[in-house]
């Protein structure tokens, strides 16, 4: 399409020609701000994963974003509305891939990385979050962190899927492992 907008994501409607560009101009994505690097506070963006959940949610996976640390934006199922979860922590800033377990829960992998200046900036690994009652302002989740963490190969983590059967596949430095998992208060625990 001629002249149309550029940005860190593009909706482009074929059937009317109407293109809609969404980065940080108008909130709903963010990126760099001096945190990865004290110099950068560009805006600089990344889109790792768009996913559509079982529900017809559109999911962006955003890492990077220093702005607001919103690292996911979602899109519910025929609404205009974008709603966010932010960051579990100031170290999870890089998620690589996200994907679903048949109760809903989204899993979010994480790379390991230190700043340019050499401190922690995402510390990799897998984390879960849900989303409590449906969507409305404010935006209502939890999220779950490993209770078993060194059961995985590797803290970098550069790729999730889960199965039909909620086994969880992770690609990690250190080779592919699946995982049956389960839920307590303390957080989840992963077992091959």
């Amino acid at each position: 399409l001629p002249n149309s907008p550029k940005g860190a994501l593009i909706e482009a409607d074929f059937n009317s020609l109407q293109v809609e560009q969404y980065d940080t101009t108008n909130g709903i994505l963010g990126g760099l701000n001096g945190i990865f690097n004290h110099g950068w506070s560009s805006a600089y963006m990344v889109v790792n994963q768009i996913k559509t959940d079982s529900h017809g949610n559109i999911w962006v996976l955003n890492p990077h974003e220093e702005i607001n640390d919103n690292i996911i934006a979602i899109r519910p199922y025929q609404s205009e509305t974008w709603y966010h979860i932010a960051a579990p922590d100031e170290y999870s800033y890089l998620p690589t891939e996200l994907d679903f377990d048949s109760a809903g829960r989204t899993w979010v992998a994480f790379e390991s990385r230190r700043s340019m200046e050499n401190e922690l900036y995402s510390s990799g690994g897998l984390k879960v979050v849900r989303i409590i009652g449906g969507f409305e302002e404010p935006l209502n989740y939890v999220w779950y962190d490993l209770v078993n963490p060194d059961i995985l190969p590797n803290e970098n983590v550069w790729s999730l899927t889960i199965d039909e059967q909620d086994f969880v596949w992770t690609l990690t430095s250190g080779g592919i492992q699946g995982y049956f998992f389960d839920f307590s208060l303390s957080g989840v625990e992963l077992a091959k």
